[in-house]
């Protein structure tokens, strides 16, 4: 990674605020998502995340299989989405 990309990386993981977000991953023919409250960043090289979730959920073998996910913040105007992914398996 050149160091300008570098420096927006490390940018970005420093603007993670309090709130709702959505994670979704996908593997072959199979996509979940989920809500989460709690994202940290632990590191910057690599770039590390911290996100808090149940254990077991329907994500995780979609997570572990694609070895990727992603992670979008929610805002009051998301409701819809808020309401597809709250309590569908929830965590």
């Amino acid at each position: 990674m050149s160091q300008s990309e570098d420096q927006v990386v490390q940018s970005a993981l420093g603007l993670f605020p309090s709130g709702l977000y959505l994670m979704t991953a996908a593997f072959d023919d199979q996509r979940g998502g989920m809500l989460v409250h709690s994202v940290q960043c632990c590191g910057t090289d690599p770039a590390l995340l911290c996100i808090a979730a149940r254990k077991g959920h329907q994500i995780d073998p979609l997570i572990r299989d694609s070895r990727s996910f992603a992670l979008g913040v929610l805002g009051s105007g998301d409701r819809l989405i808020e309401r597809r992914f709250r309590g569908k398996d929830a965590a």
